[in-house]
């Protein structure tokens, strides 16, 4: 198997990262596997102690970073190729990877933007996993957008990416998607019969962690994302902004953590001068903060894909409360498994009925952990996805 990624999925602390990582150690027990990434920073000890854990049989990465800016921007415009192509595209890796595509049994594009490196003569199946259907996402960020000339490029950036996701679509064996990304694929166009369900899942292991004690708790409410990824700046600033304060207001003991880089100045802006949020930056181990809260929070206004967050904490039986984007692709039940508010004031409402109630808590944490580990492990998961693949 060759094994295309965009970066190096290694530590694995981003969804994404999370997916590609559990695969490749699946891949890696089951195929002679060379994998086949850009390396964006990651440095060599810590590369190295990936090809230990992983032992492909061959690995290739090389030095590549280009920014998302509007230098990036105008060169996908010069090239005719959406950005994110245009940004993990690099001419040294394109001639390496072409000429391995010759001598495989088995191409798996981890990420619609690697499948560039995909030689058109290529008589290996290919595989296509859409972590995201990638068009949704531009789109949705369009429509959140008061400037009108930021949403017509962003509107025209999701023309790019759908346009190249269905050549690519057309050229591959099999594509594996969420069931609620191939609907949204399958509506511009997309072949129905090449999709094969894949779930972006997270930590599974956090199942086999005791339950939360609720009631030891102090009023906190937790967030965990990669604060790089533009939609989870986007919910949380808006949370922070718009939610926070009628929180604080009727209960000043309530605690906001946020967990993650904090890299973008949007962020600390809004912080700046909101009572009982917590900037705790980059944590660890995140076992003492899962233990430590009465719930959790998604606030989500656009993306998609499955939200691996949302599974993380339905895993370790907190309760949360995120929006109808944030349940996307997870059977959840409103009011029994998840809490989905409705409009800015339900979001404070229900924060707060749940700081203030253990046992609701308790209730909710369990039911979506139930859920969580009777649907969506990675033991059934990787079984059914090696069943697809001798399809091929």
């Amino acid at each position: 198997m060759l094994f295309l990624t965009h970066e190096v999925p290694y530590p694995a602390v981003s969804g994404g990262t999370i997916k590609t990582w559990k695969l490749l150690e699946y891949f890696a027990s089951r195929y002679i596997l060379t994998l086949v990434c850009l390396n964006k920073g990651t440095n060599k000890d810590t590369e190295q102690e990936m090809v230990e854990k992983l032992q492909p049989h061959d690995y290739l990465s090389i030095n590549h970073q280009r920014s998302r800016n509007l230098f990036a921007l105008a060169g996908s415009y010069l090239t005719g190729s959406p950005m994110a192509v245009y940004r993990n595209h690099n001419n040294r890796l394109m001639v390496k990877t072409r000429a391995l595509c010759k001598n495989t049994d088995l191409i798996f594009v981890d990420h619609y933007e690697m499948f560039q490196y995909v030689a058109k003569d290529c008589a290996a199946p290919v595989v296509l996993h859409e972590h995201n259907a990638e068009f949704l996402l531009w789109q949705r960020y369009a429509e959140k957008q008061s400037n009108p000339l930021k949403s017509w490029v962003l509107q025209r950036e999701s023309r790019r990416v759908i346009g190249v996701e269905k050549t690519y679509a057309q050229r591959a064996d099999m594509i594996l998607a969420a069931p609620n990304d191939t609907d949204s694929l399958t509506t511009q166009g997309v072949p129905h019969d090449k999709f094969r369900p894949t779930y972006h899942l997270g930590d599974d292991t956090l199942l086999e962690q005791p339950p939360v004690v609720f009631h030891n708790n102090e009023k906190v409410v937790l967030y965990i994302g990669s604060l790089w990824w533009e939609p989870n700046i986007d919910g949380l600033c808006w949370f922070i902004e718009n939610i926070w304060p009628q929180i604080v207001s009727k209960d000043p003991e309530v605690t906001l953590w946020v967990i993650g880089k904090t890299k973008d100045q949007r962020l600390k802006e809004v912080v700046a001068g909101k009572k009982g949020v917590v900037i705790k930056g980059f944590v660890d181990d995140l076992t003492p903060v899962y233990a430590a809260a009465r719930l959790a929070i998604v606030p989500l206004r656009f993306g998609s894909g499955m939200k691996v967050k949302v599974l993380n904490f339905l895993y370790r039986g907190l309760p949360v409360v995120t929006t109808t984007i944030g349940t996307e692709g997870i059977e959840l039940q409103n009011n029994k498994d998840v809490i989905i508010p409705e409009g800015d004031e339900d979001w404070s409402r229900q924060i707060l009925k749940l700081v203030n109630d253990p046992e609701l808590c308790s209730r909710i944490g369990q039911a979506g952990r139930e859920l969580a580990e009777r649907k969506y492990t990675w033991k059934k998961h990787l079984h059914d996805l090696q069943s697809f693949l001798g399809q091929l």
